[in-house]
């Protein structure tokens, strides 16, 4: 089975006289002697002429895009106008109203999760006094940014050998200027049709059996220059080309090309071919698979998202040409390992968005660590791992292949290495703790510090003198560290069910909670002394002695000690912490001197938090 489809592009052919040849394409005629080559190639095309069928209730044919835009006249040249509509021809002159009908117009249709509404006439585009128009194609100039129209029409309506020529209009507020053919040095005195935008307007591809060309009708290429005027026509060349006749091309949003031909496989009928794109160059042409090929002819292919539209005669329509929607690209299938460290489970969830941040996908990781989902093609996504038992958000970033024949199978793996949640108070950039001072700088420890100056416990003699007698200015900082500890206090009980057997696996695991202290590189005097009570605490494997010589390891440490205590008198109130307290590791450690730069030197008297899952010891 094929996947779906999006924009489309169509021609006819028929044999009039014996002595001459019309070759329509869609109503816009070029009538040249008769050849034996060209007479043979028309006898195979013969089918391709706008015929009609008595029309069927209902379509046969699989992808068909049903009664709304098909009808028993034939439907093609379709284009992507916006995101949800799509400009398409047809030669039904009854949806044409009352106007006088035309041999082909353009119609709009807007897509729901229903399908495509009815055809309207798209009555805001200058077409409809060219006789005979048709294939418009849209684009935004990159220079003037003002928005293009090409489309292609006879150049002298009513000749007996008219001739078909590209034609510009540009939009100037709400209306369209007066189309003018484009220059000599892009049109010629043959065949020029069937135009198509690249998708940044910096060149457009149009079709032509102009003299000079590998064979038939050719693809060619004009660029748009850096004055904003168009280059002379290149032909595609040979590796795209064939003896026999290419056109209808279009350029997806990734730059892939899609056309018809008939020269890439020994058949009468029309094939879509795609070509991988880089910039302005294709390579690798191919025939897209059954059933978007089909031994009849299939043509005018153009992206429409991550589907194709393609019209075909092929039996099973209402009648003539019918729009048809596939697949473009088989599925891309994702799997992939999330290994964690030793201990901890890989519970979590694997999600894919774009850079815009749209998710395609969506999976919960299994408990042996493996995870599946699909995500479409030719998208470029951001996989992400996340996990309450691991820290941080780890990525990979891909782009999905496309393959029109097959699924895709894509492998991934996380190793996630770091196991530790850090909390850093970065935001808060305060001193916490009062020059000299260990106990953290609440607005109750704030008022305690201040009594023991007022009593003379501080600032009296050498062995405390090192302590700051705290001005005004630590009110504000007071008021910022009870709402970091309390932050601090949240980081830590949020992560207490780390150790419910559901969530990380094992229940043999412990938490290990440490609290690392920071001094600023202010020195402390000689003869500095702890003057706080003796601490001998087998919890936190901490002691140290009153009067023991204050250094700033020493205070980096009792600040690390003291903020753990008010930290843990908190949290042990917790229902969660007396379920797990077993399963907890207190921690402190003096670091000394804080040496980051970027820091000024009140903000390095800090602490900092670590969280760490791992097994029990």
């Amino acid at each position: 089975m094929m996947y779906r489809a999006t924009t489309y592009h169509q021609t006819t052919f028929f044999v009039s006289k014996a002595e001459s040849v019309s070759v329509n394409l869609w109503n816009q005629t070029v009538t040249k002697p008769m050849t034996a080559k060209l007479a043979l190639i028309l006898m195979v095309l013969f089918a391709l002429g706008g015929c009609s069928s008595t029309r069927q209730s209902e379509p046969t044919a699989e992808g068909n895009l049903g009664a709304e835009i098909n009808s028993s006249s034939d439907e093609y040249a379709p284009f992507r106008y916006d995101k949800r509509t799509l400009l398409f021809s047809s030669t039904n002159r009854e949806w044409q109203g009352k106007r006088p009908p035309m041999e082909q117009a353009s119609y709009f249709s807007t897509q729901s999760n229903e399908g495509f509404s009815a055809p309207r006439f798209a009555e805001e585009f200058p077409l409809e006094e060219f006789k005979g128009s048709g294939y418009p194609t849209f684009a935004m100039n990159p220079i003037t940014k003002q928005q293009e129209m090409l489309f292609a029409a006879p150049s002298n309506p009513g000749a007996s050998m008219p001739n078909v020529d590209i034609f510009y209009a540009v939009k100037k507020g709400a209306t369209w200027s007066k189309p003018v053919a484009l220059a000599a040095s892009v049109n010629s005195a043959q065949w020029d049709s069937q135009p198509f935008f690249s998708p940044d307007g910096s060149y457009f591809l149009f079709s032509s059996d102009r003299s000079g060309g590998i064979g038939g009708i050719d693809i060619y290429m004009v660029r748009r220059t850096a004055a904003g005027t168009w280059s002379n026509p290149i032909n595609l060349g040979d590796s795209l080309n064939t003896p026999n006749d290419e056109f209808t091309p279009s350029i997806s949003p990734d730059g892939t090309l899609m056309f018809a031909s008939k020269g890439y496989k020994k058949k009468k009928d029309f094939d879509i071919i795609i070509a991988d794109g880089q910039g302005q160059r294709w390579s690798n042409p191919r025939a897209m698979p059954q059933p978007l090929n089909s031994p009849f002819n299939d043509i005018n292919a153009a992206v429409w998202g991550d589907s194709i539209l393609f019209a075909s005669d092929r039996p099973g329509g209402y009648g003539g040409y019918d729009l048809y929607r596939f697949d473009l690209c088989g599925p891309v299938m994702i799997s992939g390992k999330v290994r964690t460290p030793d201990g901890i489970g890989a519970t979590g969830t694997v999600t894919a968005v774009d850079v815009i941040g749209k998710e395609y996908a969506k999976t919960e990781v299994q408990s042996d660590g493996y995870f599946r989902f699909n995500v479409p093609a030719r998208q470029y996504l951001i996989v992400r791992y996340e996990s309450p038992c691991v820290p941080g958000r780890h990525e990979k970033r891909i782009t999905t292949p496309c393959d029109e024949a097959s699924a895709v199978a894509l492998a991934l793996e996380f190793v996630v290495e770091k196991k530790d949640f850090v909390f850093t108070f970065e935001k808060y950039d305060i001193p916490f703790f009062v020059s000299g001072y260990y106990l953290p700088n609440t607005s109750e420890n704030l008022q305690a510090l201040r009594l023991k100056f007022s009593y003379g416990l501080l600032g009296n003699d050498d062995s405390t003198r090192y302590v700051e007698k705290p001005g005004k200015e630590y009110n504000s900082y007071a008021n910022a560290v009870d709402s970091a500890l309390h932050d601090a206090y949240t980081f830590i009980a949020e992560r207490l069910n780390l150790l419910d057997d559901d969530i990380c696996g094992d229940d043999n695991k412990e938490l290990v909670v440490t609290i690392t202290g920071f001094a600023d590189p202010r020195g402390i005097y000689e003869k500095a002394r702890y003057s706080g009570t003796t601490i001998d605490d087998e919890d936190f494997n901490f002691h140290l002695d009153r009067g023991t010589l204050m250094t700033n390891e020493t205070l980096s440490a009792l600040r690390a000690y003291y903020t753990a205590k008010w930290l843990q008198t908190k949290i042990e109130q917790l229902q969660s912490y007396r379920k797990y307290k077993n399963n907890i590791v207190w921690r402190t450690s003096g670091n000394g001197i804080d040496d980051d730069d970027t820091k000024n030197d009140s903000a390095k008297r800090r602490v900092e938090i670590t969280i760490s899952l791992s097994k029990k010891q």
